[in-house]
């Protein structure tokens, strides 16, 4: 994959390109001054632009752009604005434009490289350095569906597979999580409630993060809770942003995997707008089609299309076919299936040993789930 940024201040090019290198590998990263890249200088005849997959225009944004674009250099480019009235006159005169920005953060801006990336995804060319802080989702549209199994066996591959440093965080108000986890030989551990209390009293409790968790046999970590009632459930948007950016702040996970609950709200739609990836396990029956689409829909609502990448994947038992259904950002939900997959029943996966419910690392279930991680999920 390519990336071409164009922007006549040579300090922003300079810095641009070194951020760039240093977040993502296998990228061909460059940049041109505004005047070279439409009479195409650098392209291999003169009047053609360099064939890019994404272009960033820098500054002034769509005034980078000859009088007539292309139709596709409009779909692939990233505008940076300076002022609102800017971005205002660039839509009345590129209607077509889908990202237009006015100061973007650098952290935003990796952010839609990715969902630039993720269309490469099948050659598996693109992989970000493994320090990149991401943020996956698992939501079904009704209980049962298998969010805490699917949730957890994400958590154990990426830990154990990938040396991935990972936190799972369960949003359920009745927190079933805990029942994975030993905590018999706790004592005067921090909880959840603490945490959430001293970070809305502003003492930065993601400072000392490590010490509010407890961690599986795998290596995953988890929030210790005294009851199986669960603090988060209570947070409403604005502060479920806040939890998610402190987690983020701490620095000490790769990757937190949200077990989310059977809520569709602007909360859900906040930790979505956080996500690279919001996995949406789906029922096997056909009735069930509608459902999953209009959750699909109000999640990309109440996310404002912030979202990451949407990914639909069947989950229930006995059910050989299914599908995973990917929604790109700008994109129209449509429902159409894109390839096959889904995670089989079995039974054999399923247990309960020295007292706690255990998942098997090698059934399965669990062989379905790495499928999952190593076709969709390319730059974790």
């Amino acid at each position: 994959m390519s990336i071409c940024l164009i922007d006549d201040d040579d300090w922003f090019r300079d810095m641009f390109c070194q951020y760039m290198v240093d977040c993502f590998h296998g990228i061909d990263i460059t940049s041109e001054l505004p005047d070279d890249w439409k009479k195409g200088r650098n392209a291999g005849e003169a009047g053609e632009y360099r064939e890019c997959d994404l272009y960033i225009f820098g500054g002034a944004g769509p005034e980078y752009l000859p009088e007539d674009p292309d139709d596709g250099i409009l779909e692939k480019s990233l505008f940076l604005c300076c002022r609102e009235d800017e971005i205002s006159e660039a839509r009345k005169r590129f209607p077509n434009i889908n990202m237009i920005y006015k100061f973007i953060s650098a952290t935003k801006l990796v952010e839609h490289i990715n969902s630039m990336i993720s269309t490469h995804r099948r050659e598996g060319k693109v992989r970000p350095v493994s320090s990149r802080f991401l943020v996956i989702s698992v939501t079904s549209s009704a209980g049962g569906m298998g969010k805490t199994s699917v949730s957890l066996m994400i958590s154990r591959l990426l830990q154990q597979k990938k040396s991935r440093s990972v936190l799972i965080v369960s949003t359920s108000l009745l927190c079933s999580m805990r029942k994975y986890f030993p905590v018999e030989s706790v004592q005067k551990q921090r909880t959840l409630n603490e945490y959430i209390y001293h970070l809305f009293a502003e003492d930065r409790p993601e400072r000392s993060l490590t010490s509010y968790m407890i961690r599986d046999r795998f290596g995953v970590s988890s929030f210790y809770t005294e009851r199986e009632i669960n603090e988060l459930a209570s947070l409403d948007d604005g502060e479920m942003a806040r939890f998610v950016e402190s987690l983020e702040a701490s620095r000490e996970y790769d990757i937190v995997i949200f077990d989310l609950d059977n809520s569709n709200d602007k909360v859900t739609g906040t930790i979505a707008s956080k996500s690279d990836f919001l996995i949406v396990l789906s029922p096997p029956e056909s009735e069930g089609e509608d459902m999953t689409e209009y959750w699909i829909s109000n999640i990309v609502k109440n996310s404002g299309g912030r979202h990451g990448e949407i990914v639909r994947i069947t989950n229930m038992e006995g059910y050989a076919g299914g599908g995973i259904l990917f929604y790109e950002e700008g994109e129209e939900y449509t429902g159409s299936r894109k390839e096959k997959m889904s995670i089989p029943y079995d039974p054999h996966s399923f247990y309960r040993a020295e007292g706690m419910k255990q998942i098997s690392m090698t059934g399965a279930f669990a062989a379905a789930v790495d499928r999952i991680i190593e076709e969709v999920m390319l730059f974790v």
